[in-house]
């Protein structure tokens, strides 16, 4: 594969946002009940999105959901066992890290491109 550097554009001002970056943890409190805890942090990344939406088949039904790309200096992370995703405030709007692209590198050392899902918004 063709090795071709776009960090010059990721990091451009023209192309870049200030966005939220949430990393959450769990502990268990007292009384044995989970506690999550939300860290935010102001991260500079490339967001693209929401134009593009993402059907998503499961075997009784079909949902579309908004998404966006990110693409930032540094590692985000994706749901995974025992652990929380990445939330990305954009907008106004909570996206949840749904997928972390492995062969981004090429494209510029150090970058992450994730794809973002809107998350639901809970009426509780």
């Amino acid at each position: 594969m063709a090795k071709i550097d776009v960090s010059f554009l990721l990091t451009d001002p023209d192309f870049t946002d200030q966005v939220t970056r949430i990393q959450r943890s769990s502990t268990v409190n007292e009384w044995g009940e989970q506690v999550i805890t939300e860290s935010t942090s102001t991260i500079t990344a490339v967001v693209q999105g929401p134009s593009t939406e993402i059907l998503a088949r499961f075997p009784n039904l079909a949902q579309l959901s908004d998404a966006i790309s990110v693409w930032y200096k540094g590692q985000l992370t994706a749901q995974k066992a025992g652990g929380y995703a990445d939330v990305i405030v954009w907008s106004g709007k909570r996206y949840q890290v749904k997928e972390v692209s492995e062969d981004f590198a090429n494209w510029g050392e150090g970058f992450t491109m994730a794809i973002c899902e809107l998350e639901p918004v809970s009426n509780g």
